[in-house]
């Protein structure tokens, strides 16, 4: 016992730092357990719960994009825009984008519970940069597409990007375009109307332009006849308890209006510099022949449907599906209608 006591004595910083040592390896093994097990999943649809603090580190990159897109408001001046400080700010947020970019690029995760994260912030971060880079071009007049065209299109990069920052929102970043962005896109399309319908104004003037104009202003007054907003009728059939199939019916003789419309339209010989009219007014006729078809499908759903309140959810749904075309429509035909 005397021997063991002195071999103690003898050893004993050797001892505690021992113990220490052990104690701390302890510690960092329950920490790497509790970091690598701080993501879980709902049984139910597999959303991403967001306890992983790795992912703490996107924040700045997210405020980042942010506020790259609320830069945009320093372009607008009233209902226009700016286009000489619009075409600056763009160019310099193209560049903050590539910047961006090349940073998330670059960002290494300590572990793999979350891989995915980084080509979603890459994807939204690109379909920024497209829209952007889209502007700059028609701000630039090296687009040779019509104003109702670029609408489209703008209408179209704006929702790509939505839907990239929809995609974060698992990853617990709800990361939106903002009101200020969306008021400097409304003041573009305002400001590129104005623009090619003062040019248009100034360069063609000949009987062939007005005779076609002419035309065109009549089928436009015949189809706007028949651009109507039926959802309120749809609900107040449903509210009477009424049958739908006045809707089917009205429905189906838009449909043969349309077709006349679009006869005595694509009959009509085209001038030079109205072949952007044409597409534009086709355009649009393919817009609304999607909206009634979708409607059409919606009252289908719901007449065949044992009660509204049986499947409201799924009624509602494709109902929206062909409310949100319609205003889709309504945006085509007022950008038309403002070119000429």
């Amino acid at each position: 016992m005397e021997n063991i006591k002195k071999s103690f004595s003898e050893n004993k910083i050797f001892v505690i730092t021992l113990l220490i040592c052990a104690i701390i390896t302890s510690s960092m093994m329950l920490l790497l357990h509790k970091r690598n097990n701080s993501i879980s999943y709902t049984a139910d649809n597999n959303d991403i719960v967001i306890e992983d603090t790795a992912l703490k580190n996107f924040e700045p990159y997210i405020t980042e994009l942010s506020e790259i897109n609320l830069s945009l408001k320093k372009c607008i001046n009233g209902v226009t825009i700016n286009s000489k400080s619009a075409s600056s700010i763009l160019n310099d947020n193209l560049k903050q984008l590539k910047e961006l970019k090349e940073k998330v690029s670059a960002v290494v995760i300590a572990n793999n519970n979350t891989p995915n994260i980084i080509p979603k912030l890459i994807s939204c971060i690109e379909s920024t940069e497209n829209l952007y880079s889209y502007c700059i071009d028609v701000l630039s007049y090296t687009s040779n597409l019509s104003t109702s065209e670029i609408t489209s299109e703008i209408l179209i990069l704006k929702e790509n990007c939505e839907k990239s920052y929809d995609d974060l929102s698992p990853y617990g970043f709800y990361l939106t375009f903002p009101e200020e962005s969306e008021t400097f896109l409304d003041n573009l399309i305002g400001y590129l109307n104005t623009l090619e319908k003062l040019n248009k104004e100034e360069s063609i003037k000949t009987t062939q332009y007005n005779s076609y104009i002419e035309k065109l202003t009549k089928c436009s007054n015949e189809f706007y006849e028949i651009l109507d907003d039926l959802e309120p009728a749809i609900n107040l059939i449903r509210k009477e308890n009424r049958s739908l199939d006045v809707i089917l019916n009205d429905i189906k003789e838009k449909e043969n209006t349309l077709e006349t419309i679009k006869k005595d339209f694509n009959y009509s010989s085209i001038p030079e510099g109205c072949m952007s009219y044409y597409n534009s007014l086709n355009n649009t006729f393919t817009l609304y022949s999607t909206y009634l078809n979708s409607l059409k499908v919606a009252v289908i759903y719901e007449k065949s449907s044992p009660s509204y309140e049986e499947n409201k959810e799924t009624i509602d749904k494709n109902y929206d599906n062909a409310y949100s075309k319609y205003d889709d429509v309504k945006t085509s035909f007022e950008s038309l209608l403002n070119s000429f």
